[in-house]
């Protein structure tokens, strides 16, 4: 059974002190020929942090079974928001792991597809936001990159017995997206690509690739979810000839995620996150039924992804949602596709109070919970609630296949509450759905849903309400700026374009908004390095940045208003900057800024969301640092 409410905890209010000030006097900033007035600077100071870092034990996404060497046999899980590889034992012992999050060798953007050289064991890593493959000894011994031409989201991977290595390009969230599978020899040389977008399935045209890997006479099997079949092509040689297809709608969702092979018996195994369930096919294309049942108990399944077999055949199941990894018996069996066990035994979920990439910050001002913090706990795909103080409250949603069902979450990136009357706002950026809940967290309403209409969203990042109720959105990947009302119309003069570029993770359009007291909109636009400005008719009247340090704005994500302060979030810049907004048409005289790359109290790594409450206490989100900071101005 599944609860919307995973701990729930009574709250304790408090003071807090603020921590002495500092005043300086910020330098004089020039804009073109004129020099703007001084403006006396006080540097915000330190108050507390509210959450800290707190992970599962394992996000399982990637699987393979080592074929040689110490851990032959053992099964190579990828810990998707853990930065790493771990490595069990078929009954679930730990017995390696390695990497960690960073750009260096060896280290990990998101480790995504796994593949296994059955030759030498070599482990091959889908780095995903790095954008590259990285390849290790048996062992964990990093030993060089791959990145593909043009390969910018390359989440799968597969080796054949000759050695060759495929790496996929494919992503369904831009539609001009190429969907190429590229080929590689096993000392990193570039071999050949073929693939094409389309709708075809059997001309070596994909719509979506989720999942390759390569049976035992080296034809690759392509798992073409939006063209809901599996292309099989043959790899002996480097033309790569198409050999068959098979699968239907009725068989395989519109989201399936993985693909795995049992070699020794001829059995395709495809993960299908819609049905929360495991197809099974033969080789040759008969479809052979389902492994796994919808759920959260023992043996259940709620977001199926990595798929492997062990040596001895038995199947293993990443969950992604139930943070767990499911073995079951294989197909030759007597008990085809029973319940094994779980690794671990009792999933280890991430604990109250825990954030794992956390993006958006949101304070309430309504009398009834006035003072609540609400935070984006992102790669938790949930809500968390706290006390002003950072005392944990309630905490709501969870990764599900149901995108509208009430407490399904997708990477949300955005929260406000409207001051009205407390209700929590959600931008749920990979659903595309925008979804109201009570200051309690109980499911109200939702509206939106993915793509380029007017009233649906593209990778989303952020959102505001302004003082009559309508929900602002910055509409990502779709370069646009939306306004709506609560029941999501469009209100007139919108949407408008709002930056540009592209870049999966949210370096593109504008990320986050903020209105001040006479309608206007403030966007922060990454991508090109300002913040733009609308009146509440949907005309751009200004663009802010010129004046910063070195006349730009270091990728800013986020933006909050006080009075006639704006507060920018500069995420690589690791500061928030301030300017004076008192014209909103311009000039925005720079005032100054605060915060510096680091760890300790103070220090930001990465700053996202941010928000003011209503005593002026300024809240953001330390992304990097898996916290929220708070400071006085």
């Amino acid at each position: 059974m599944r609860h919307p409410y995973v701990g729930n905890r009574a709250r304790r209010r408090g003071v807090v002190a603020a921590i002495g000030l500092s005043t300086l006097v910020a330098t004089i900033a020039v804009s073109g020929s004129q020099a703007q007035a001084a403006t006396a600077f006080t540097k915000p100071t330190f108050v507390r942090t509210i959450g800290h870092a707190g992970d599962a034990f394992v996000y399982p996404w990637g699987m393979e079974t080592e074929t040689v060497g110490t851990y032959a046999g053992d099964i190579v899980v990828g810990d998707y928001n853990n930065y790493n590889i771990k490595i069990f034992t078929p009954s679930g012992t730990l017995v390696k792991t390695f990497g960690s999050r960073g750009t260096a060798l060896g280290q990990f953007g998101q480790p995504y597809g796994l593949a296994v050289d059955p030759n030498d064991g070599s482990i091959y890593v889908a780095d995903l936001n790095n954008k590259r493959v990285e390849k290790f000894t048996s062992s964990g011994v990093a030993l060089y990159t791959i990145a593909a031409p043009g390969a910018y989201y390359a989440p799968y991977v597969a080796v054949n017995s000759l050695g060759d290595l495929f790496i996929v390009q494919s992503l369904g969230l831009y539609s001009h997206t190429p969907n190429t599978i590229y080929e590689y020899d096993n000392e990193g040389n570039f071999l050949t690509s073929f693939g094409t977008t389309g709708t075809s399935c059997g001309t070596g045209q994909f719509g979506l690739i989720r999942g390759v890997d390569v049976d035992s006479s080296n034809n690759l099997y392509v798992d073409d979810v939006q063209n809901h079949c599996i292309q099989v092509f043959n790899t002996n040689t480097t033309a790569n000839t198409f050999v068959r297809s098979f699968g239907n709608k009725s068989e395989l969702s519109s989201n399936t995620r993985d693909l795995g092979i049992d070699r020794a018996n001829g059995i395709v195994y495809v993960s299908d996150a819609a049905n929360e369930d495991v197809v099974v096919f033969s080789t040759s294309g008969a479809f052979l039924g389902r492994i796994g049942t919808p759920g959260s108990d023992p043996g259940d399944l709620a977001g199926p992804r990595g798929v492997t077999v062990g040596t001895d055949g038995t199947l293993y199941v990443g969950d992604y949602t139930n943070w767990w990894v499911n073995a079951y018996d294989p197909l030759s069996s007597s008990t085809p596709g029973a319940f094994i066990s779980s690794i671990p035994a009792t999933p280890i979920p991430p604990p109250a109070g825990g954030f794992n990439n956390p993006t958006s910050v949101a304070v309430s001002s309504f009398p009834g919970t006035k003072g609540d913090v609400y935070v984006a706990d992102t790669f938790n795909q949930r809500i968390q609630e706290f006390t002003n103080t950072g005392t944990f409250i309630r905490m709501w949603g969870s990764r599900l296949p149901q995108l509208t069902a009430p407490y399904a979450l997708d990477y949300p990136r955005g929260v406000a509450v409207d001051p009205s009357n407390g209700n929590v706002w959600v931008n749920d950026t990979r659903s595309g759905y925008v979804k109201e809940y009570s200051s309690t967290g109980t499911f109200i309403s939702e509206f939106g849903g993915p793509g380029g209409a007017v009233g649906q969203f593209l990778y989303s990042i952020g959102i505001a309400i302004e003082a009559n109720g309508n929900i602002v959105i910055p509409d990502s990947a779709n370069n646009r700026l939306q306004v709506l009302t609560q029941a999501g119309v469009e209100v007139a003069g919108f949407p408008v374009a709002c930056g540009s570029g592209i870049g999966y993770g949210g370096y593109t359009g504008c990320t986050g908004a903020a209105v001040d007291s006479k309608g206007n909109i403030y966007a922060a636009a990454p991508g090109n390095s300002v913040v733009n400005v609308f009146n509440s008719a949907g005309k751009q009247i200004g663009t802010l940045g010129s004046t910063a340090p070195a006349g730009s704005l270091a990728d800013p994500w986020d933006v909050a208003i006080s009075g006639t302060t704006l507060y920018v979030t500069e995420a690589t810049g690791n500061r928030v900057s301030e300017f004076n907004i008192a014209t909103p048409a311009g000039p925005y005289p720079y005032i100054g800024t605060f915060g510096k790359a680091g760890t300790a109290n103070g220090d930001l790594n990465r700053p996202l969301g941010i928000t003011i409450d209503s005593t002026g206490d300024i809240y953001v989100v330390d992304y990097g640092n898996a916290r929220v900071e708070v400071f006085k101005p």
